[in-house]
């Protein structure tokens, strides 16, 4: 069990310059998730954990919302 886990969250504060893996896990619908300033998105499916990456140029607080 990772020492750092979050049940929910809609931002992700992350320092610039580094790569940062992200768990992903829904548990009763599919649901698209993303962080669009970050350009990133992700298609998550009941029951299944999904990894994606997330890279910030800079330091800050970036948001994720629900894309689809």
């Amino acid at each position: 069990q990772a020492e750092h886990q979050m049940k929910t969250v809609n931002q992700e504060h992350m320092q610039g310059g580094r790569a940062v893996q992200v768990q992903l896990r829904k548990q009763y619908v599919i649901h698209s998730v993303g962080v669009p300033c970050l350009q990133a998105k992700t298609d998550l499916l009941p029951g299944m954990t999904d990894h994606t990456w997330l890279f910030a140029e800079r330091a800050g607080t970036y948001r994720g919302k629900c894309v689809e």
